[in-house]
């Protein structure tokens, strides 16, 4: 490790970020904050993978994520495999953020729409399932936007090499926001 452990449980991380999220979501951090009798019901870990874990949960919590949660059985789902090329669900990006795979908040939100999109790909456009993937994407994407704030910087332009990629397509963060100019 880079020396980034958890001083409380001893924990070691393979980066700053992996204890950042640790921090956010480990239930003995939550005990130590409820035994504190402090509110920190409203407080959020200020890192952005941090406030993605959060998001991730809270949707993980919804009535109609019970499905996505975990990776889907191919032997209880027959031809799943075949259809779907990538298989993907919330438990598995969590349990990547929380193993330091990822490192930006946009590339949580990047993995996210696989999961709807493969619901989708199975499943008929107006399945109930579908329906229910439609209603978490709406409500991840609402938190995520609330939560985790965009980055910081301005943009191409301010690189060295920046002008070269001005007028080309670009990684977007969030889906309704224009390709960086």
């Amino acid at each position: 490790t880079s020396g980034a452990y958890c001083v409380t449980c001893r924990r070691a991380f393979k980066n700053l970020h992996a204890r950042s999220v640790h921090y956010a979501t480990s239930a003995v951090h939550k005990a130590e904050k409820d035994s504190a009798k402090v509110d920190n019901s409203a407080k959020v870990d200020d890192h952005p993978l941090g406030r993605v874990a959060q998001v991730l949960r809270e949707t993980m919590g919804q009535p109609d994520a019970f499905v996505f949660n975990e990776p889907v059985n191919p032997l209880l789902v027959h031809g799943y495999q075949e259809v779907v090329d990538v298989p993907m669900d919330l438990g598995t990006i969590l349990a990547r953020l929380l193993d330091g795979r990822f490192g930006a908040a946009w590339e949580v939100h990047r993995e996210i729409p696989r999961v709807w999109s493969n619901c989708e790909l199975f499943n008929s456009k107006e399945s109930e399932i579908t329906m229910m993937a439609k209603r978490l994407s709406e409500f991840f994407h609402a938190r995520y936007t609330a939560l985790v704030p965009a980055p910081g910087h301005m943009g191409m332009r301010t690189f060295s090499h920046g002008p070269a990629w001005v007028g080309h397509e670009t990684v977007r963060y969030r889906a309704n926001e224009h390709a960086w100019s």
